[in-house]
């Protein structure tokens, strides 16, 4: 008799109650059985997501987790991708964290969270330093950093790491920033940002000395354009 073949929201269901258990648990009769649910046509994207990351994190083979990476939905969303990237991150899986970053790099809109943005940064950083100043570029174009916190904002540049062009992309997602905030506000706004990037010390002061300088005489310069419109 074939064994009867579960649905995806119970096996999700159970994956989660075996997740949630105290001691860490591996189950890999269920953590495959979830990889395999996860490849049956039309499982929509997020539960596919769903399905994979947690099969993985339940003990999933890696072959098994490397058929359904092979096979990923068209339509995943760039949060569905960076579920897989921090999950693929923390197995070890470089490849295929390389083949979901290209995709997921092209996708980022203003909508994404600052979490799985900084997820892809990271990933980026770690694994293809060649695509991290496209990725801040395609940030600033698309205004994503319009609606972010200080916070975020300092640990995207201090996560962008210590390359050649750090300075000038630091710069230009501060002016990115900037744009979002009344010209009244702004020197205030500047100044969090400055202070907050003070502390982190992967920076170093160097870095903060030039910032504060370039910055300075933006500051400066945007005045004087100000003033000479009115």
């Amino acid at each position: 008799m074939p064994l009867r073949v579960r649905p995806a929201n119970l096996i999700l269901k159970l994956l989660r109650q075996s997740l949630s258990m105290p001691t860490q648990v591996v189950d890999i009769p269920l953590a495959t059985e979830a990889i395999h649910a996860a490849l049956r046509p039309g499982s929509p994207p997020g539960v596919f997501t769903q399905l994979v990351t947690l099969g993985m994190r339940l003990g999933a083979p890696k072959t098994v987790a490397a058929v359904a990476l092979d096979r990923l939905p068209s339509s995943l969303s760039f949060r569905d991708q960076a579920e897989l990237i921090r999950q693929l991150m923390l197995d070890g899986m470089q490849f295929h964290v390389e083949r979901i970053l290209c995709r997921a790099v092209e996708c980022v809109s203003s909508g994404d969270a600052p979490k799985d943005i900084l997820c892809v940064l990271s990933a980026l950083v770690k694994t293809n330093s060649e695509r991290v100043d496209d990725f801040l570029h395609l940030l600033i174009e698309r205004r994503v950093l319009v609606e972010w916190e200080v916070p975020a904002l300092c640990k995207l540049i201090a996560l962008s790491g210590p390359r050649a062009h750090t300075r000038t992309i630091a710069e230009l997602l501060i002016v990115t920033y900037l744009d979002k905030t009344p010209p009244d506000a702004q020197q205030e706004a500047l100044g969090r940002v400055l202070r907050t990037l003070a502390e982190v010390k992967s920076l170093g002061g160097g870095f903060m000395l030039l910032l504060h300088a370039n910055l300075f005489v933006l500051a400066l310069s945007r005045s004087y354009v100000d003033s000479e419109s009115r």
